[in-house]
């Protein structure tokens, strides 16, 4: 089971860098959340929070917090309801950073130029 997590955490991680990873990763977390949950999702293991964490912690948007709070409403998740919650509020921040100061930082960017 380890010699398969490794694999699948180091993709994981490596997609979420660039912005369409971030939205292959999510949208593979959810195609294949019965495998992943039935292998990794009982026993109280760490495993399923993290793939959780590491499939949705760059997402940016409140369309992207509403399709995680949607998505995990009427799925299992023990032992990951926590880290549920955090993305969800991590992503909901990164949404009101990017609406508050996005405009302005774009702005400073293409002075820079």
């Amino acid at each position: 089971m380890l010699t398969l997590l490794v694999p699948i955490v180091a993709a994981l991680v490596a997609t979420t860098i660039k912005v369409h990873g971030r939205e292959f990763c999510w949208a593979w977390m959810k195609e294949h959340w019965s495998e992943l949950f039935e292998k990794y999702g009982t026993g109280g293991s760490f495993t399923l929070p993290r793939l959780v964490s590491y499939s949705t912690k760059h997402l940016v948007t409140v369309a992207d917090a509403e399709d995680v709070e949607s998505f995990f409403k009427d799925r299992p998740v023990q032992g990951a309801a926590r880290t549920v919650a955090q993305s969800v509020e991590a992503i909901r921040t990164a949404a009101a950073l990017q609406a508050r100061d996005g405009a302005a930082l774009k702005a400073w960017l293409l002075e820079q130029q």
